[in-house]
């Protein structure tokens, strides 16, 4: 079993003392004894200022949960048909919401996935390198954001750039930088977060500002919304603590400390755990919200800094690290199930310290994962239905950094953020590459609804945005 932590500090029991006595102790509480160095105190206004709501749910009863917690599931899913008396549910969304409230696997589509060149569409809306890309719930729009400090919208269907915000065009944009972005799927908001700390909320059709989330005192490295459950959207921050906002009321939730070095990336499902990787602390984290405690999972040693990471299911999850490798993990198991080393071996542009895993994603509740480097391929994997087998079904060459990856609800698209340089710095730079956002189909070509019409000489559908 992995390390647990619980993240509430403690006081220590004087000489002599019992527990459960003494002054200032209002109730007895079992102690988790904590070996986790943190740098981060809570000083008394945050603690003042801290939400701990009482939930009625915690006094419902355990059938009356279950069904309440079905119900808004399917409709999340949009597979539920309101009717006077009873739901209609359409055939097989039973199934569907009964696999992802187990956490388990439904989605066999690996062997399904046929990628051609030719279908392709490359975009360049950004100046700099790309930073961090999030289609809609559709698919067809998709923002994206760049170290030139900016944020675009796009529509890949009519091949044409919406909207374009910066700080010149909006004097409520962040002044800093912008450093990642996350899509609400109930297609209300869009979240944004940049250099100084702050998280930006915008109307998602508009994006016309709507309001700031304040509390990270460093960088917003990674943002993502809850699937199923409206309104929870969770952030990291180089200040090395995960933060959890309600964007109902546009407020504070919880804070979550843990990791020794900046939150590279975080990550979740339907259920409240939030997977977070701590770069050069080389932990990988799962945090439990409103449990107030958290699993450690034991660092790959050769990896000098884990960098992403995502989850498969609620029981599995993937890390990628500076060494190459990619790690299969078991919420079960505090070890990896799977290590696959030089994962990108089977690219180019390997110099002395080789390509690192700069993303990783995967199709929610499927076999299909794909990672991204910086030796000029993309790869696609299928992942064994033990967990012990990762298999190269596809490469895709493109020559950059691969600095984010996402992939449309339905899985049949795949999204790429590509660079001259490493969303982190400039301290390695690819000339010969361009800065551009990669579309990449995956479905067979007969599956597609029409096929593109404008192609460039290479084959690819090109379309050239930035200035």
């Amino acid at each position: 079993m992995p390390i647990i932590y619980n993240n509430r500090k403690t006081k220590r029991l004087q000489p002599g003392q019992k527990e459960g006595s003494g002054k200032g102790i209002k109730r007895a509480k079992k102690i988790i004894d904590e070996e986790i160095s943190s740098d981060s105190d809570f000083d008394d206004d945050l603690a003042a200022s801290k939400v701990h709501d009482v939930r009625d749910e915690q006094f419902e009863d355990i059938e009356e949960k279950a069904e309440r917690e079905a119900k808004k599931l399917l409709k999340s899913l949009n597979i539920v048909t309101d009717a006077v008396e009873e739901p209609v549910v359409e055939e097989g969304a039973l199934d569907v919401a009964k696999a992802i409230r187990s956490g388990t696997r439904y989605k066999d589509i690996a062997d399904s996935i046929q990628i051609s060149k030719d279908r392709a569409i490359t975009y360049r809306p950004h100046r700099f390198a790309p930073l961090c890309i999030a289609p809609n719930a559709k698919g067809n729009i998709v923002y994206s954001c760049g170290k030139e400090n900016t944020l675009v919208k796009y529509d890949t269907v009519n091949k044409k750039k919406l909207i374009t915000v910066s700080a010149k065009s909006n004097p409520k944009f962040h002044k800093y930088g912008i450093q990642c972005l996350a899509v609400d799927p109930f297609g209300k908001y869009l979240a944004t977060g940049g250099s100084e700390g702050i998280i930006k909320i915008w109307n998602l059709e508009t994006l016309e500002f709507v309001s700031n989330l304040l509390g990270h005192s460093a960088a917003v490295t990674s943002l993502v919304f809850r699937l199923g459950v409206e309104g929870q959207l969770f952030s990291g921050s180089e200040d090395r603590s995960i933060r959890y906002w309600d964007t109902k009321q546009m407020g504070y939730v919880d804070i979550m400390y843990g990791h020794t070095s900046l939150v590279g990336k975080i990550d979740v499902l339907h259920r409240p755990r939030i997977l977070t990787c701590g770069t050069r602390d080389q932990s990988v984290r799962i945090f439990k919200v409103g449990e107030d405690s958290q699993l450690l999972f034991n660092p790959h040693v050769e990896a000098m800094s884990v960098d992403t990471v995502c989850f498969v299911d609620a029981n599995t999850f993937v890390s990628g690290a500076i060494d190459g490798s990619i790690s299969i993990w078991n919420i079960a198991k505090k070890k990896p199930v799977l290590i696959q080393k030089n994962a990108h071996a089977n690219g180019k542009f390997l110099g002395n310290e080789g390509a690192w895993i700069t993303a990783i994603a995967a199709v929610p509740y499927s076999n299909l994962l794909v990672s991204g480097s910086n030796n000029g391929v993309i790869n696609f994997w299928k992942l064994a239905k033990d967990n012990k087998k990762l298999n190269l079904i596809e490469s895709y060459e493109v020559e950059g950094f691969v600095n984010d990856i996402k992939f449309s609800e339905n899985g049949d698209t795949a999204y790429f953020a590509v660079g001259k340089d490493h969303k982190l710095g400039r301290w390695s730079v690819i000339q010969t590459a361009k800065n551009h956002i990669l579309v990449l189909p995956l479905k067979p070509i007969e599956q597609d609804e029409s096929e593109e019409d404008d192609e460039s000489e290479d084959g690819n559908s090109t379309i050239e945005l930035s200035d």
